[in-house]
């Protein structure tokens, strides 16, 4: 039996349970009618057992007027949980609620202490839930630029700058000592190009006669320790660290203030399945305090309403300018440390979860004036175990796989790496003004000698000639 409901614009069809086939009903039985919302009915993304998905939250709560003896009927909301305030106003699947034109809300509600001044709700089915926050990977680079991710592009312009200045250095010294003796400028380019490839890699190129000038070999051993036992070392061990799942991965934040900082910044992008999907704040902060602040937020950066399974998909995320940032409510037993990663179906290790702090228990919700409270209450309580069974029909988006330590920064900041590169050119500059000096130096030097030997030569032409005179007499 199906018909379109006129109660609300948010309800589509009212769907009959399987023990209200019939259309009178017992007195003595109670008939619920039940709101689900698509946003809250988490279907998972493999159904385990050969049975009809319903939904976790569907089944859950069919199995449990089945297990009552009362009968029900689903009325399926699309995307419209509602809300309601101390204004009065009720909309949505918990505005039915609130106007008992439904008679309980099937889903896991958080026990909020504003919801608790309108709403009336059952015996929690979790107790402990926690917010996490859901991110895609921040390493996960287009696979071009892998090879580009352990320096920033700050560093990558560092670093060819010294390479391009121990070039021209290793040219200069040789510049200067050869070419003057002979040495074309091509051979003297070539032979500067070769030491700097021989130095870098370890390879044997000739490249001979060698520089004579101790500034040379300075230049060169400098750039050796920097290059190989600095760069090399720092570049392939964050390289491996992206290659698996290790220590060295990082997040953007760990807590709900460095959330709200990346949101406010504008860094990442709120996604929601609705406008009125707001993230719960830590006890010291009022329900009505904590809209205010995602309302201020979501005005200036406002949120991506999709689902948020999106996350996962590829093509959704590239058209995204900004990375995006979601937020769910979990047991606690769910995720086991810190940070955890998808690994089932539906996310793979692309997405992380980041746990936060403790949110209200969560329970279903009943209209105020409902009649079977304690009768409710009570079957709960008796079907908890078979609750923990039926979330094995799915396989739900929960995490499965953890981190193996907590994410933490590089054994190098930033600042050290940078200062690696400024103090290897002060060093160099120090170089070119001893370099400056020895071929002022040696100029001078091959200056003497040269006026040495014209005078050596002079004197022994004058003492030659004298000497012929003399035996010609």
């Amino acid at each position: 039996m199906e018909f379109v409901s006129t109660w609300n614009v948010s309800i589509r069809i009212i769907q009959m349970g399987t023990n209200s086939s019939n259309v009178f009903h017992s007195p003595t039985v109670p008939h619920l009618i039940l709101g689900i919302d698509s946003v809250i009915n988490n279907r998972g993304s493999q159904f385990s057992v050969n049975t009809r998905q319903k939904g976790l939250e569907k089944e859950q709560c069919a199995t449990l007027m089945e297990s009552l003896g009362w009968t029900y009927e689903f009325v399926d909301y699309h995307n419209n949980i509602g809300y309601v305030d101390e204004n009065g106003t009720a909309v949505g699947l918990l505005g039915d609620i609130y106007h008992g034109r439904i008679d309980m809300a099937c889903g896991r509600f958080r026990m909020t202490t504003e919801r608790l001044k309108f709403l009336t709700f059952a015996y929690p089915i979790n107790f402990s839930v926690r917010q996490v926050y859901l991110i895609r990977d921040p390493g996960k680079k287009q696979d071009m630029s892998f090879m580009l991710m352990p320096f920033s592009t700050h560093l990558w312009i560092l670093l060819g700058i010294t390479i391009v200045t121990i070039t021209l250095a290793l040219l200069l010294i040789r510049y200067v000592e050869f070419v003057d003796n002979g040495e074309s400028l091509k051979k003297t380019t070539s032979s500067a190009v070769y030491h700097m490839i021989s130095f870098s890699t370890n390879f044997t190129i000739e490249a001979k006669p060698l520089p004579s000038y101790v500034t040379f070999w300075a230049v060169v051993t400098l750039w050796m320790v920097v290059w190989s036992h600095v760069i090399i070392a720092y570049y392939t061990s964050e390289l491996r660290g992206m290659l698996i799942v290790s220590s060295k991965k990082k997040v953007p934040f760990s807590d709900f203030d460095g959330f709200v900082k990346n949101l406010r910044e504008g860094t990442y992008r709120f996604l929601a399945p609705s406008h009125e999907w707001r993230p719960q704040c830590p006890g010291d902060r009022t329900e009505n305090a904590c809209v205010e602040l995602f309302d201020r937020i979501f005005a200036r950066n406002p949120p991506v309403i999709a689902a948020i399974s999106q996350l996962s998909n590829d093509s959704f995320i590239r058209k995204q300018p900004i990375p995006l940032v979601s937020v769910q409510w979990y047991d606690d037993s769910r995720i086991g440390g810190k940070y955890a990663v998808w690994t089932h179906l539906t996310f793979k290790s692309d997405v992380w979860v980041i746990k936060d702090f403790y949110v209200s228990p969560a329970a279903f919700i009943v209209a105020s004036n409902f009649s079977y409270l304690h009768e409710l209450n009570s079957g709960i309580i008796r079907i908890l175990p078979a609750f923990k069974k039926i979330e094995t029909h799915y396989t739900p988006t929960y995490p499965k796989a953890i981190l193996t330590e907590t994410p933490k920064t590089s054994a190098f900041t930033f600042t050290q790496l940078s200062s690696i590169f400024y103090v290897h050119g002060t060093i160099m500059f120090l170089s070119f003004l001893i370099l400056i000096g020895e071929i002022i130096y040696d100029r001078i030097h091959r200056g003497k000698m040269e006026r040495v030997e014209v005078t050596t030569i002079a004197l022994s032409t004058f003492v030659t000639g004298f000497r012929h005179k003399l035996k010609t007499r």
